[in-house]
């Protein structure tokens, strides 16, 4: 497939430009339900869910994202979105989540960090990411 029969894709975060290419379509889930986008799509703006971000790419490679609330943009075959948070959906990804997770949680348990707000917030990012996940 080539750029003339494709849809340009790209996820950034605040820090990180996450995915920038050509993909046959990308489905999420915004505020009305499970959305599909393909080339020619209708220009638009919405809000997206958290959730799981599947791609099919040009080589017909099944790609997905785990990701935060975000914005999206379609406009010109032009897929941009906007999110907080976007990490691969793999299993090797999942394997150091939950690994990180219990690093804090035992950090939390022994140490006396129990009135860190930032180890806190990270748990609860982390926990979303596993639920995430098991979806």
């Amino acid at each position: 497939m080539n750029k003339n029969v494709s849809l340009f894709l790209n996820i950034q975060t605040p820090t990180i430009k996450v995915y920038d290419n050509y993909v046959s379509s990308v489905s999420f889930e915004d505020v009305n339900g499970r959305i599909m986008i393909l080339k020619n799509y209708s220009p638009t703006i919405g809000k997206i869910n958290e959730g799981i971000i599947k791609i099919k790419d040009e080589k017909d490679n099944n790609i997905e994202y785990l990701i935060d609330k975000g914005l999206y943009v379609v406009s010109n075959n032009n897929l941009k979105i906007l999110t907080s948070y976007c990490i691969e959906n793999t299993k090797e990804e999942h394997e150091k989540i939950i690994d990180l997770r219990n690093k804090n949680i035992k950090l939390l348990k022994n140490n006396s960090l129990h009135n860190s707000l930032e180890i806190r917030e990270e748990l609860l990012i982390l926990k979303d990411l596993v639920k995430l996940k098991n979806k």
